[in-house]
């Protein structure tokens, strides 16, 4: 008896490369595979617009802080980013986790002594968060109005021991000179690590150490969401006539195991092929696979609530749509109803992003 159902039970791995044989011969599930790149592709490359279109300013104190902030709005003013000055850091924080700021800056008082010795290292703090789309367009513009304020103190400097332009007429030896210099300048200020601390928030309002690669980030996750979607969609041969057939002649775990391997034989493949596309490494193919079992675990039993096939293909939609809405990468979740916090837990899409 035992041995009998040790065989069954070994059985099941054969049977499940039988199935993914089998459905690697089909054309609809290349064509299906295709069609998951092709919007793998269309998530990657589109841009979408900007969910908020404001920035928010703060000041610990200092004139040329002060100065550049006042730049910065009167700038704004004629600008789809709007500049929102703010008097508490903390409440400029919240307003960005909620998801009424893009990215936020706080400007330090030692810009001043930065301005006098020529070194603005550490002097600003950047805040940005998983949806942040102008932090790197806003920080040119700060750098922008830090390397004016230094020009101008250079002139005032060298008016002062008179010796701005002094016999260096254009093309001269001292006015390349002195140009160099101010180019030199604006190269060092440009650097970011000097000027700025980037401070990435995170869904929970914890700051990360470093900066992530987004590019990475979003082809990982881009990845994963086309393979829970074609997962739901494979989902649906549970209800085909063939399978209801099949599904009667087996017992209990029979059946619930036959269910898997079904679901397994296409999700798996795609995995791999998702995987590889996304990031090459075997780190994250493995995690990948492990997110293929996931979302058919997912999947067959999220099939399972429905008797009608249409009714099934209609609630693909709305997973597909709450998966997107839970994820933190794909929004900040802080601007969503906190009752709905838990929810992102429920989709397979943040396990991957757990495993990667």
């Amino acid at each position: 008896m035992r041995k009998a159902e040790h065989h069954a039970w070994t059985a099941w791995p054969l049977r499940l490369l039988l199935l993914m044989k089998s459905q690697l011969k089909k054309p609809l599930y290349w064509i299906a595979l295709a069609c998951g790149f092709a919007v793998l592709e269309v998530l990657l490359h589109a841009q979408a617009p900007g969910i908020c279109a404001e920035y928010g300013v703060c000041s610990s104190g200092g004139e040329t802080a002060s100065a550049v902030i006042e730049a910065l709005r009167e700038e704004s003013a004629d600008s789809q980013s709007k500049c929102v000055v703010y008097q508490d850091q903390e409440k400029m924080k919240e307003d960005l986790m909620s998801g009424r700021l893009d990215c936020a800056f706080v400007l330090d008082a030692r810009l001043d002594e930065g301005l006098a010795n020529g070194s603005f290292d550490g002097c600003a703090d950047y805040y940005c968060t998983a949806s942040t789309v102008q932090g790197d367009i806003l920080k040119e513009q700060i750098y922008a109005e830090l390397f004016g304020a230094a020009a101008r103190q250079r002139l005032i400097t060298s008016a002062q021991d008179g010796s701005t332009f002094k016999n260096a007429p254009p093309g001269s030896d001292k006015a390349d000179e002195i140009e160099e210099n101010l180019l030199d300048g604006y190269s060092r200020y440009r650097k970011d690590p000097q000027l700025f601390t980037v401070n990435f928030i995170t869904e929970n309002g914890g700051q990360a150490a470093q900066q992530t690669d987004t590019a990475a980030d979003d082809a990982r996750v881009a990845a994963g969401m086309v393979l829970f979607i074609l997962a739901l969609v494979f989902a649906r041969s549970r209800f085909n006539r063939e399978q209801r057939r099949i599904m009667t002649a087996l017992t209990g775990h029979e059946r619930r195991c036959w269910a898997l391997c079904v679901q397994l034989a296409p999700t798996l493949p795609a995995a791999l092929l998702f995987g590889a596309a996304a990031a090459p490494g075997p780190a994250f193919i493995l995690a990948m696979l492990l997110y293929g079992v996931l979302c058919s675990l997912w999947s067959v039993l999220f099939a399972s609530l429905f008797r009608s096939e249409a009714m099934y293909l209609l609630s693909i939609i709305s997973a597909a749509a709450l998966t997107a809405l839970t994820c933190p990468a794909f929004f900040t979740y802080a601007a969503l109803t906190p009752a709905l916090a838990g929810l992102k837990w429920i989709f397979p899409l943040q396990y991957l992003l757990v495993l990667s």
